[in-house]
């Protein structure tokens, strides 16, 4: 165990076999043992009676832990497998490890049934429900290509093979060609019939030969068949017919004597297109050849040269005259619309005058090589229905343009009168206004508005206690809500609870406040300083003379009596406190800035500093501000953990990859072995928890825990492995490790 506050002396007896460590403070001696002078004391050294036996021993094959690892013969010993049937393999799942194989046991195992003697790998199939070959195969390929024949004519069932040894093989033939194992006629050798039944099994129904006629596809349904489309059927199938004589099968009104029609088809499926066709277009001679024919007719499909198919032309012996030419003033009929002249080339543009004003409608016109009667040559009125509406009309508020300037119910003769709405809240003001038939933005019909700047102020608005007339009825404050005043005798701002005045707004000498518990002194108020010893409830809180006071004493209780002053700050008008916050634990005498600082895992004398190197018995660290102790000298896992409680410390908790990394390269400083950590599982097999503080952070290496033998119950820092590695080992194995405390 460690000494941490005392000095040890180790003393050697040569040739003894045995150490001393005097404690010096005390001057007692405790003797550790070596008997078989190996270098391992006894606890660390498994069997100390022989030198040959210790953790640095190799291990040989002879039924002892020579290395003391807590293991016998481990890697040295060989697996055996039991062969009870002697067949010359072994059983898998009987096994010994040991040195030398007892009887019945062999090297070589993979025996998939060690109580049979015909059964083994490479042992000859047999037809007896056995997998004799252990290859995961019973009686396979003995009864190969056999199947059931239930209607005897010869023919196996595909579907049914041949399943055991036990089966009747009499019911069983070699083949699989019958299609149907329930009719002794259907066989893969049976004549094909006309029955709708694949008789010989081979896909085919009623093929040729078996009585069927073939049939044609008629997809158009007019009665003639496809030759592109064939079925060979024992009678007629649906959407087929006896003949092949349709020349077009996707149209129905295409067949053998169908009318013709110029479509440029062959309607009646003869081998001509658009011979005699029913309908025939008539076309028209165009003897002027300007494209408009008006003479004699001919029918044809196509159109015969010097003939068109329209009869629009008026004088088929003038090109000049015809539906395309120009019109023009010549009393003539140019383009065949029947009228003579009409929009003629050089004619003047006239509009109608409906209202008869003069002035005529832009949207109606027409041109002519004379006057017309109701027309005018210009286009400026604006409404050709209304006589009062035209360039020189009257503008009134009647929603449309009566001058026909664009604009409408402009500066009209009967327009209102609208008043300024500067501050929107509905009512007018005299100080400006304008007409309009409609009201204006920011206008309105009334001068009711007694603040034309101050939305509030209308005849809509309620009155308020603030010396204004808000609802324009030329009267001030009238109906209001009235207050509470207090008068404030002292003039300290705070009111006397007990002299009351209610008024809309505050009277000179009153205020709103009543908490004053003295208005005859203004020194006393809410707002007063407390005072220790004078009696007076200075600040009118209720108390006087309590903590609150600006002269009562401040700092800080001593609660564990040590001489130092700790917790929180405090203040009395009695004076009990230390001025300084100098007991960093208020609650431990041991704890204080006169205390000695040790090995515990606490900051004893308070400098803010917890443990040092030179007062722990291990090497100290620090890291992310927690201390460290790494022990570089063999214990269990049990007996460190118990070591580092001592000092106030506990097997280390690693949080974290960071911690983990940190750690891993700091034991790499002192030592390559294995070291323990503060992870086990002893409380309950499997359930992984920390001796000290709780973590979920694990780095368990490849197969990690693993449990082997099932004696891994506690965690080391894996050396062998990479980047700090866990992994779980038997808990009474000695080795360095690691200590923890969290200041």
């Amino acid at each position: 165990m460690f000494g941490f506050d005392k000095m040890w002396w180790t003393v050697v007896a040569f040739g003894v076999g045995c150490r001393s460590k005097i404690d010096v403070s005390t001057e007692t001696e405790e003797l550790i043992v070596d008997v078989d002078q190996d270098g391992y004391e006894a606890g660390v050294d498994c069997d100390d009676s022989d030198s040959s036996v210790n953790p640095d021993a190799d291990e040989y094959c002879d039924g002892i832990d020579n290395n003391c690892d807590g293991q016998v013969d481990e890697g040295v010993s060989t697996e055996y497998f039991a062969d009870l049937d002697g067949d010359g393999f072994g059983d898998d799942a009987n096994t010994i490890t040991t040195c030398q194989p007892p009887a019945g046991y062999i090297i070589i195992g993979n025996d998939c049934d060690d109580n049979s003697a015909v059964s083994f790998p490479g042992a000859e199939e047999l037809c007896d429900e056995i997998d004799n070959d252990c290859d995961g195969d019973v009686d396979e390929f003995l009864l190969e290509g056999m199947y059931f024949d239930s209607d005897g004519d010869g023919y196996g069932n595909p579907d049914i093979p041949i399943q055991s040894c036990l089966d009747d093989l009499s019911s069983y033939v070699q083949n699989s060609l019958d299609c149907n194992d329930d009719n002794a006629a259907v066989h893969f050798n049976a004549v094909e019939v006309c029955d709708d039944v694949d008789n010989d099994c081979d896909g085919a129904v009623d093929e040729a030969g078996s009585g069927s006629q073939i049939w044609y596809g008629d997809s158009d349904g007019d009665g003639y068949g496809d030759l592109a489309v064939t079925m060979l059927a024992c009678s007629q199938p649906p959407g087929f017919t006896d003949n092949a004589l349709d020349c077009d099968d996707s149209n129905s009104e295409q067949y053998p004597d169908a009318p013709e029609y110029c479509n440029s088809q062959d309607d009646d499926c003869d081998g001509q297109v658009d011979e005699g066709p029913v309908d025939p277009i008539t076309f028209y001679q165009d003897a002027d050849n300007d494209g408009f024919g008006g003479g004699n007719t001919l029918l044809s499909c196509l159109q015969p040269v010097g003939f068109v198919a329209n009869a629009l032309d008026c004088d088929d012996t003038t090109a000049s005259i015809s539906p395309n030419a120009p019109e023009i003033c010549n009393q003539i009929d140019n383009n065949c619309n029947g009228i003579a002249d009409d929009n003629a080339l050089g004619a003047a543009t006239y509009y109608v005058d409906v209202d008869g004003d003069g002035y005529g409608d832009p949207s109606q016109f027409s041109q002519s090589c004379s006057p017309i009667p109701s027309r005018v040559l210009n286009a400026l009125d604006c409404d050709d229905n209304d006589a009062n509406q035209n360039p020189l009309g009257v503008e009134t508020c009647n929603s449309e343009d009566d001058n026909c300037n664009g604009q409408v119910d402009e500066n009209a003769v009967d327009a209102d009168i609208w008043y300024v709405d500067s501050d929107g809240d509905g009512y007018g003001s005299l100080s400006s206004w304008v007409p309009s038939c409609t009201q204006p933005v920011g206008h309105v019909d009334n001068i009711e508005d007694c603040n034309d700047g101050d939305p509030l102020h209308n005849p809509d608005s309620i009155e308020v206690c603030n010396g204004l007339d808000d609802n324009c009825n030329n009267q001030v404050d009238e109906g209001v809500t009235l207050y509470p005043w207090y008068f404030d005798d002292d003039g300290d701002g705070f009111g006397d609870p007990w002299v009351v005045v209610e008024a809309c707004s505050q009277p000179t000498g009153m205020i709103a406040d009543n908490q004053d518990c003295n208005d005859t002194d203004a020194s006393v108020n809410p707002d007063a300083d407390e005072l220790c010893d004078d009696g007076v409830d200075n600040n009118c809180d209720g108390y006087f003379d309590d903590e609150s006071s600006i002269d009562a004493y401040t700092g800080y209780l001593d609660l564990d009596g040590d001489g130092y002053g700790g917790g929180t700050l405090e203040s009395s008008c009695d004076d009990i406190y230390y001025a300084q916050n100098t007991d960093c634990d208020d609650t431990d005498v041991d704890v204080s800035p006169d205390a000695q600082e040790v090995c515990d895992g606490i900051d004893n004398d308070c400098d803010g500093i917890t443990d040092s190197a030179n007062l722990c018995p291990c090497n100290f660290e620090r890291n992310n501000g927690n201390n460290y102790l790494f022990c570089t000298y063999n214990r269990t896992w049990s007996v460190a953990k118990g070591e580092c409680t001592q000092v106030g410390y506990h097997l280390v908790t690693i949080d974290d990859a960071s911690e983990n990394s940190w750690v891993d390269s700091r034991v790499d400083a002192y030592s390559t072995g294995r070291w323990w950590i503060g992870y086990n599982d002893q409380t309950v097999e499997g359930y992984w928890d920390w001796a000290g503080p709780y973590s979920s952070y694990t780095n368990w290496g490849t197969s990690e825990p693993n449990n082997a033998n099932n004696n891994e119950d506690c965690a080391v820092l894996n050396q062998f492995g990479n980047g700090g590695e866990w992994n779980d080992i038997f808990c009474n194995t000695s080795l360095y490790f690691v200590c923890e405390a969290n200041p």
